[in-house]
């Protein structure tokens, strides 16, 4: 009778984990899949040269404005 409720126990308990194991996995296959999605359009996505180049612009100009603004500041 011990043995054979141990065998039950082990049994369920073993099923269990084989059920747990298989739901991981099935979850890494989709992150890998959404992974190599995700690869695939880092890769077409970039920012054209001349857009960069003009939000640099801008930043320039705000930095410049600051500048002066800080050199004002300390004539006075």
């Amino acid at each position: 009778m011990t043995q054979d409720l141990y065998n039950i126990i082990v049994g369920i308990a073993g099923a269990a984990i084989g059920w747990m194991m298989k739901v991981v996995w099935e979850s890494v296959r989709a992150l890998q899949t959404d992974m190599k999605a995700i690869e695939r359009e880092l890769h077409t996505v970039y920012v054209p040269r001349s857009e960069m180049k003009a939000d640099i612009q801008e930043i320039k100009e705000m930095c410049k404005a600051i500048f002066e603004r800080l050199e004002r500041k300390a004539d006075k």
